[in-house]
């Protein structure tokens, strides 16, 4: 009996040990490959952004959501960990090293100017918790330092590409 408990616990401890060595670039690897999957032509035929405007093409870490008022601004945890963007308005949100959602970015205002859109995703807003899905207009501002700021009414949602 003791034997078949020495057994148990060894195997188990193995595991666990095993288990937390994971490398994290394993998990990076499953989010990449399942949106890697989604073709670029899937919501639009052609490219819907010119000039610096492609730079939102890339993998962007949150960093946090700055919501901003009469006494100030306040940092709070994003409530998402990655947004991978890729040519033609292809997006996808990553929490917790998982593909959560992917969809379509609407160009709804491209000028030299000012560069506004929304995400459409393909599972309900409400059902995800992501506040940047909830959003009808987001002005998006993309720094020459890799950051990038996705700014709704007092809010902001800010990312980097650059970690």
């Amino acid at each position: 009996m003791h034997l078949l408990k020495a057994c148990t616990l060894l195997v188990f401890t193995t595991l666990l040990i095993f288990s937390c060595n994971k490398d994290d670039d394993e998990s990076v690897e499953t989010y990449q490959i399942a949106f890697d999957a989604i073709s670029e032509t899937e919501y639009n035929a052609s490219d819907i952004f010119e000039g610096d405007q492609v730079e939102i093409y890339d993998t962007w870490k949150a960093l946090s959501i700055d919501q901003g008022g009469i006494v100030g601004t306040t940092s709070l945890p994003a409530d998402f960990d990655f947004l991978l963007v890729k040519p033609n308005g292809v997006f996808g949100i990553v929490r917790n090293d998982s593909l959560i959602t992917t969809g379509e970015i609407v160009n709804i205002e491209n000028t030299d100017n000012v560069f506004r859109i929304k995400f459409e995703s393909e599972v309900e807003s409400e059902r995800l918790d992501v506040q940047i899905l909830g959003i009808n207009q987001i002005t998006v501002q993309i720094d020459e330092d890799g950051t990038m700021r996705l700014m709704y009414s007092t809010s902001a949602t800010v990312l980097t590409n650059k970690y």
